[in-house]
């Protein structure tokens, strides 16, 4: 291969910033796993890939898809010492305030968040098997050896292995329970109530059902153990996705959001990774479904509202703004939304943020003031006066009572 001769720094630099040009993904390299350059047609205040280095990068290494718990991927191309990192890809066209979280996680100073969620919206989408289908033919190229898209991803399963299963098996051979004694399909309960808490968009339900009973034992699906997993786990994005529409969640967007955590749980091979992932897309769909159902939902308007607003939590979010992306009048939606809710559409704005803040406060270090910047208040006395008229505490003493 065109390396076989020469290894050095240049020639590496040269390919990732073909890349980079081809793909216009930002693409960086590593040596000894220590970042050497970083190359990017779009200009970053930081490197959207740094808070996972060393997930990535530590332990052994091998040509791979990578890919995080907000759906973003990352191709992995080893080649020796040398480690370089393409992406991040998406699938789907995501929402601005995702950005506005990595920023978060990357404590970008507020006049650096703007241009880093222009450059990361960005990015186009690309469909997961050409993304994979480029990382094969560079591994190639790099190392000589031919992977394939399987090998890459873990995402498709190969035909002739599947056929020759078939042949080897006949279906009689499975045993079938015996339905007087549901001991292996007793999950049902369990099942049908958590379903109705995603219907209803129940979260303190869930987080509470979660926490105090166990699901039980579910019928046998696959012989090795993270098959079985991989595949109850495609079973609950069905069925909870499905919960999610009946719960006024679009029929696209539940399945566009089923589609992309199956795609993440095939990328795994931890039992405690999966059981996560399944935790995490439940409370997705219900959280989804709680932004929807949080009003009379004779008035879908309102239902719209809701969901701007959560999107756009890093935002100095004006009135106009959501109006205008509802195609209505800024009186209009102010006259609705006090008639139905009682409420003016600023004290939502408000008690939304206040929400995140309080949440923000309670998981994570990052500062007050970085949070308060982060939500889009003027300055932290304007943070600290508004959390304290809205909660009866200054943010210090609630993270105090927290920890």
């Amino acid at each position: 291969m065109f390396l076989s001769m020469a290894k050095e720094m240049s020639d590496i630099g040269y390919i990732c910033k073909g890349i980079c040009n081809l793909s216009t993904l930002p693409t960086r390299y590593y040596k000894s796993g220590e970042l050497v350059r970083f190359y990017s047609v779009r200009e970053f205040a930081a490197d959207p890939f740094t808070p996972f280095e060393k997930e990535v990068l530590g332990g052994k290494q091998k040509t791979k898809l990578f890919a995080t718990a907000d759906f973003f991927y990352y191709g992995i191309l080893v080649h020796g010492e040398y480690i370089i990192v393409i992406g991040p890809v998406s699938t789907l066209k995501q929402e601005k305030q995702k950005f506005h979280d990595l920023a978060f996680a990357l404590e970008l100073p507020p006049n650096k968040v703007a241009g880093f969620v222009e450059s990361m919206d960005s990015l186009m989408p690309y469909p997961l098997p050409t993304f994979s289908q480029m990382l094969c033919l560079m591994n190639y190229a790099l190392n000589g050896n031919k992977l394939t898209i399987d090998e890459i991803s873990g995402t498709l399963q190969k035909q002739d292995e599947i056929s020759k299963m078939f042949a080897e098996e006949d279906a009689t051979a499975y045993e079938y329970p015996d339905f007087d004694d549901m001991s292996e399909h007793n999950t049902f309960a369990y099942e049908r109530t958590m379903l109705e808490f995603v219907r209803l968009g129940d979260i303190a339900s869930l987080k509470t059902m979660f926490a105090e009973t166990a699901p039980g034992r579910g019928g046998k699906v696959a012989r090795e153990t993270i098959r079985q997993q991989k595949n109850t786990f495609i079973i609950a994005a069905t069925l909870v996705s499905r919960a999610a529409i009946e719960g006024g969640l679009s029929v696209n967007e539940a399945f566009s959001i089923s589609d992309a955590y199956i795609q993440k749980c095939e990328l795994l091979s931890s039992n405690v990774d999966l059981m996560s992932l399944s935790y995490h897309m439940v409370m997705d769909y219900a959280q989804k479904v709680e932004r929807i159902c949080g009003f009379d939902d004779s008035d879908h308007i309102l239902a719209d509202v809701k969901n701007y607003i959560r999107s756009h939590l890093a935002d100095a979010i004006k009135i106009t703004e959501v109006a205008s992306s509802l195609c209505i009048s800024r009186s209009y939606l102010s006259e609705r939304f006090k008639e139905i809710t009682g409420n003016t559409i600023s004290d939502f704005i408000v008690d939304e943020k206040i929400g995140e803040a309080k949440r923000l406060l309670k998981y994570t270090d990052k500062s007050i003031l970085f949070i308060g910047n982060y939500l889009g208040f003027s300055s932290q006395s304007h943070f600290q006066r508004v959390f304290k008229e809205r909660t009866s505490k200054t943010p210090n003493d609630f993270r105090r009572e927290c920890k």
